[in-house]
């Protein structure tokens, strides 16, 4: 998807552009969703490295 290929300073300016313009919800989520799968993943490569 799209989403994945933003960079992740791009996708939270997409976030925040997206809730001032008050999208549609359900892409307010995805970009969401993909802000907390990329935090989860890069917690758990810091972990990792440990």
């Amino acid at each position: 998807m799209i989403v994945k290929k933003l960079s992740h300073r791009l996708l939270i300016h997409s976030l925040h552009t997206a809730v001032e313009m008050k999208l549609d919800h359900s892409f307010i989520h995805l970009l969401e969703d993909e802000l907390q799968k990329r935090k989860q993943e890069k917690t758990y490569s810091a972990h990792k490295a440990e």
